[in-house]
This record gives C-alpha cells, sequence and structure tokens, in this order.
C-alpha cells in the first residue's frame, strides 16, 4: 500500500517510475501468495522496468513466450511501459558465465554483445548494479546502445568486488568500457 501510495503521489508530479521485478519466490511464499497481483498494480505505474521474460510470464498469469515476444506482451498490457531492460547469463560454471543485456523500447530491441566474466567474485548485487548504472547513463543523456553498454559494465565490474553493494564508480565504468579498466592506476 505504501509503495502504490508513493507511486500514485510520484505520478500525479509528473515523475517517471522505475519498476525492478527482482522476485523473490520464498518472500511471496511467506506471505501465501505468488505476488502476482501487486507485482502488476505497481508495474502498471512504471514507465521503466528491469524485468525478463520470467518476471512477465508471472505477473501476466501465462507464459510470454520468448524474451522479446514479453517484451510486446508487456507493452501491450501496460500503457505507461517505455522501457525493459534486463542481463542475460549463460553459465560456463559455478563462478564462469557470460554476461549480456537486452533494451526494449516501443519501437526497437537491442542486445549488446556478452562480456566473459572467468573467475567471478560474487554475483549478488549484479542486477542493482546493472540497474544503477542504466539509470545513471539513462539519466545523464547517453544514447540507448551507450546506456546498455554501461549498464552492462557495470553489472560487469560488481561481478568482481565481494558484497552486495558495488564500489565501482562512473569513471570505473568508462574505463572499463574503453578496454583500460584492468591497469592499475594511481
Amino acid at each position: 500500500e505504501a509503495a502504490l501510495a508513493a507511486l500514485k503521489t510520484a505520478i500525479a508530479s509528473d515523475v517517471k517510475v522505475c519498476f525492478d521485478g527482482n522476485y523473490r519466490s520464498k518472500l511471496w511464499e511467506a506471505r501465501g501468495t505468488s505476488g502476482q497481483a501487486i507485482l502488476k498494480q505497481l508495474l502498471d505505474h512504471a514507465t521503466l522496468a528491469f524485468i525478463d521474460e520470467r518476471d512477465i510470464s508471472l505477473i501476466l498469469g501465462r507464459d510470454a513466450g520468448n524474451r522479446q515476444q514479453a517484451a510486446h506482451a508487456a507493452f501491450e498490457a501496460f500503457p505507461r511501459l517505455q522501457m525493459i531492460a534486463a542481463t542475460t547469463r549463460e553459465t560456463h560454471g559455478v563462478s564462469d558465465y557470460s554476461l549480456g543485456a537486452t533494451l526494449f523500447t516501443r519501437a526497437s530491441g537491442r542486445q549488446v554483445e556478452p562480456i566473459e566474466l572467468p573467475g567471478v567474485v560474487d554475483r549478488i548485487g549484479g542486477g542493482d548494479a546493472f540497474a544503477a548504472g542504466f539509470l545513471f547513463a539513462h539519466m545523464t543523456g547517453m544514447k540507448e546502445a551507450e546506456t546498455l553498454a554501461f549498464a552492462l559494465h557495470a553489472a560487469a565490474a560488481k561481478h568482481g568486488q565481494v558484497g552486495d553493494a558495488s564500489h565501482a564508480s562512473a569513471a570505473d565504468v568508462l574505463a572499463l568500457l574503453s578496454g583500460g579498466g584492468l591497469d592499475v592506476k594511481r
């Protein structure tokens, strides 16, 4: 109820709303629900969502298909929604995988080339780092392709850090993007 009231106040004040699915089934099960109805209400107010096809299928209450089909279904179901961004992960081992990302708007879809991440230190917080990187890049006026690449590199930087919060600055992420992020800086 508090989140919904905050969303309605934000919209009344012409503030854009971002929704992060970040679904945790065990938390919802402890409440005796899947959370579908609540999440649907919250997503109905969002202009940007960090969700994938699993989240969309859950919220719509049906199989929404692959990522592109699911994005299309979400745009049909939620008129305020303008962008959907998410990471992709291909696991090669416990701490070895490829991390990519997708972005869908009402007019287009794009993906960024995956980054190989061998020897991941900690993947907890990677989704939050992606969302933070995306929001930073978007709000500072980067174009869609740059925004998606910046967000992906922010998430990749987090995977090399212990703990659930990233300590990478915007300059650190930009250094990774330019290929100079592995040198010692003094």
